[in-house]
């Protein structure tokens, strides 16, 4: 009995040559690969990619965090300052700075943000301040969070803004998740970030986070009753993702990566069937958001 393997191998490197000279690079790291007793009529197909490069932040220095916080205004202003001999204006109305200077810690994990620099993207016309707290040696970004995801309605605005570094911002993510839940899937990340794959530990915290979250208020019309002739009954828990502007269900199960999670919808509630397309139902979730499930998740 013959055999056939088809193995795919990715790996990244840096390098100032050429594409040509580059592939012939890859070649030669590929050929450096031993070959095993039994391994016989082995075709490589060596394809390139040019890769983006990472867009690096500048750091133009270091601020004390008093000298930033007694300049914050609401009105539009400007501020001057001195750093490492050199002048830069920065604007000082910003909501960022107003949100940071009424708490300094994340409301998730009580990280406290000790340090600020100026900094600015390659592409900045001017200069900002960008807010750090410090653990095991790391600075960790800090960010204002939306305290309502803007993708469930939550408005731009100081009210419905806190402080939430960055760590816990990406746990967090549109779900609507309490902060004591925050602290959890954080606490989470810390204990198995040394044990566990990249790919692991994100799969242990996406099935944690689903089990965590709740659904938003205004997706209370799901019913554990049958709300019209025409509702349809979920078989098993789904996902909603949102992909080029559409939402889709999948059961929670799978992993989408590449779109943006949007809800869960539980295992045996009711949902409005509007209309049939071939192997497809669109449901309804709100009075104004509809959804595509296969109607095999349904019945």
């Amino acid at each position: 009995m013959r055999y056939r393997v088809t193995c795919t191998i990715i790996w990244d490197f840096e390098s100032d040559l050429p594409q040509a000279q580059a592939l012939q690079l890859a070649r030669k790291h590929l050929d450096e690969i031993p070959s095993k007793d039994g391994m016989e009529d082995i075709r490589c197909i060596l394809n390139l990619d040019c890769l983006r490069s990472k867009v690096e932040r500048i750091k133009l220095g270091e601020v004390a965090l008093e000298d930033v916080f007694s300049n914050v205004t609401v009105q539009p202003s400007k501020k001057t300052f001195d750093i490492n001999g050199k002048e830069y204006k920065v604007k000082m109305n910003v909501d960022r700075y107003q949100v940071f200077a009424n708490n300094r810690r994340c409301v998730a994990c009580g990280l406290e943000s000790n340090r600020v620099f100026l900094e600015c993207n390659p592409s900045d016309k001017m200069p900002h301040f960008n807010f750090y707290g410090e653990e095991d040696g790391k600075l960790i970004l800090f960010t204002k969070d939306h305290i309502k995801a803007k993708a469930f309605g939550g408005e731009d605005s100081l009210s419905n803004y806190q402080t939430m570094c960055s760590t816990c911002n990406s746990l967090k993510a549109h779900s609507n998740l309490s902060l004591e839940n925050v602290k959890k899937l954080r606490d989470m990340v810390a204990k198995n970030k040394k044990t566990l794959t990249k790919r692991k530990l994100h799969t242990l915290i996406e099935e944690e986070r689903m089990r965590l979250e709740e659904p938003w208020p205004h997706f209370s019309l799901f019913s554990n009753e049958k709300p019209c002739e025409d509702a349809v009954r979920v078989l098993q828990d789904l996902t909603i993702y949102e992909a080029n502007g559409d939402l889709i269900g999948y059961p929670s199960i799978e992993s989408h990566d590449d779109c943006k999670k949007v809800m869960t919808v539980k295992k045996g509630v009711w949902l409005e069937s509007i209309l049939e397309i071939n192997d497809s139902l669109i449901c309804k979730l709100t009075d104004q958001k509809l959804a595509k499930l296969n109607k095999k998740l349904v019945k």
